[in-house]
């Protein structure tokens, strides 16, 4: 079902030389999250540079790079950092100067919303400023409490790794492999051994490990477990767990919750080995059920180029509000836009589905066929 999309009134696309005028390579610098700072002299923000070798002058609106000749306007900047095309350069800059795409974009007319009445808005939560968090790679005590964990759980407590695989009806070895590759981690803190998630955080090219999301057991029977950050103190933000490429990711699985999205991959088989991970996928848990706006402001400046989206929300009234918000937020940044929830009524999210019945990788790979978001040889669309 079509997403109703709107524009607003006698909008114009603002021209090059208005682009230019308005947006910086200081500013484009910023929020391309290009390491140091610009300036008359500087160290280059894309390649090992031991001496200063690059300018940013005229006010900011030149660049020149004298190692290797380079140079121009800010349009130039974002073709040299993003590896895009000029057209897809000055779409950038104009989101960011302010004017969103027209109802006419392919971004918005491919948009879908599975089982949900049509909606009426599309208006994004983003940002043109960068996000005012810096991050910083998780040290001291809270790295090597997380370091200790990963080890405990890879190598020393095998019935844990067990009680896990089972708990969540997970193949074999998932809780294993989460470990080897530094996601999953049981570490001792404040007299308590518990499991918790990698917090990774976006840069250019890659992500960093900036703390973790412990998943604090229950006190007494009865009782919900409760979710806290390490290092605490610093602001950390509640980035989702990403899996897979996202940076050139063209399929986006988004589950809300950690357990969710490794749930998913697992049954689509993709936790099994090194090589099983399919090409231009990426999935993503959001912590918790308004986390993608924190999604949102944090990952976007490195967004990947047309992505088709897949959110499985909770079956909850939190879940619904992601039909009209979430999926909202990201049409204008999309190819597509398909929500899948648990069917009303049934279990809560989609670890409980899949507990109840797991899925096997055929459903899963069903269900993307389905919806139009592979093709018959596994591929994203």
């Amino acid at each position: 079902m079509s997403i109703a999309t709107s524009s607003t009134p006698g909008l114009r696309a603002p021209s090059i030389e208005d682009v230019k005028a308005r947006y910086s390579v200081a500013d484009a610098w910023r929020d391309e999250a290009c390491p140091g700072s610009p300036g008359r002299s500087c160290r280059t923000p894309w390649r090992a540079d031991k001496h200063p070798s690059f300018s940013v002058y005229g006010d900011g609106q030149r660049w020149k790079d004298h190692a290797s000749g380079d140079g121009g306007d800010v349009l130039d900047f974002l073709v040299k950092a993003r590896g895009c095309t000029p057209a897809e350069a000055l779409a950038v800059a104009r989101e960011r100067v302010g004017c969103r795409p027209g109802a006419q974009s392919p971004a918005l007319s491919h948009a879908v919303v599975s089982a949900r009445p049509t909606m009426t808005s599309t208006t994004s939560t983003t940002s043109s400023a960068a996000p005012a968090y810096k991050p910083v790679v998780m040290d001291g005590d809270v790295r090597l409490a997380w370091e200790a964990g990963l080890h405990w759980l890879a190598k020393v407590d095998v019935k844990m790794q067990a009680q896990v695989d089972v708990w969540r009806a997970w193949p074999e070895g998932t809780t294993r492999r989460l470990a080897l590759q530094g996601l999953l981690s049981a570490p001792e803190w404040k007299g308590q051994r518990s499991l918790a998630w990698l917090v990774q955080y976006p840069g250019r090219y890659a992500w960093f490990p900036v703390g973790w999301h412990l998943r604090h057991k229950p006190r007494r029977e009865g009782e919900r477990a409760v979710w806290t950050y390490a290092p605490s103190g610093v602001g950390l933000p509640g980035v989702p767990l990403v899996l897979g490429n996202f940076y050139r990711a063209r399929l986006v699985v988004v589950c809300e919750g950690e357990w969710d999205a490794v749930t998913f991959a697992a049954a689509a088989g993709w936790l099994a080995s090194d090589s099983a991970w399919p090409d231009a996928v990426a999935v993503l848990g959001i912590r918790g059920a308004t986390g993608w706006r924190s999604y949102i402001e944090h990952w976007r400046r490195c967004w990947p180029r047309r992505p088709r989206f897949l959110l499985i929300p909770d079956n909850d009234e939190a879940g619904l509000k992601w039909h009209r918000e979430f999926a909202g937020a990201l049409a204008p940044l999309a190819l597509s836009v398909t929500v899948k929830p648990p069917t009303p009524g049934g279990p809560k999210d989609l670890n409980d589905l899949h507990r109840e019945e797991p899925f096997t990788p055929a459903e899963i790979y069903g269900l993307l066929r389905d919806e139009g978001l592979m093709d018959a040889n596994g591929r994203p669309q």
